[in-house]
């Protein structure tokens, strides 16, 4: 069976002590939130790749960190292996290839995590349980007077 490499990212911010999670519109179905994500090209890394695709379906800009893992899925004919990276989001681009078939939205974490495919649900459930974890030891640091940088 043909396996398609893709990756894509969780773009993520923190706002008012909530952790906010970027999703797209499906491209199939605008009624259905996904993570932005796509084929690896050939000249590209896998990481570099994510972040061309988060850019081109959310117009977000930003710097791809450390990788969450991968999940295997069945579409469109073939089994897609797509390896998904943390990415904190920087600003928004101008323009973008397709701010005209996508919406895009910033959910708080728990109601990203109740519209995302479930098999993609242990990846965020990752990042956010780091980014949690994270907040709690800088706002301790900041209770006891020290700075957490």
């Amino acid at each position: 069976m043909l396996t398609r490499k893709s990756s894509g990212c969780v773009v993520y911010k923190k706002e008012n002590k909530l952790i906010k999670i970027l999703m797209v519109t499906a491209s199939e179905d605008r009624n259905k939130w996904v993570l932005p994500k796509g084929g690896v090209e050939m000249h590209l890394s896998d990481r570099e790749s994510a972040a061309k695709e988060v850019y081109e379906e959310s117009g977000a800009v930003g710097v791809p960190g450390r990788s969450l893992g991968s999940v295997k899925m069945y579409k469109n004919g073939m089994m897609h292996d797509i390896e998904i990276f943390a990415m904190p989001f920087d600003h928004y681009a101008d323009r973008w290839p397709e701010n005209e078939i996508r919406d895009r939205w910033w959910f708080e974490s728990e109601h990203a995590m109740e519209r995302i495919d479930p098999y993609m649900a242990p990846l965020l459930w990752t990042l956010i349980e780091g980014l949690t974890a994270n907040m709690e030891h800088e706002a301790r640091e900041e209770r006891l007077g020290r700075n957490a940088n």
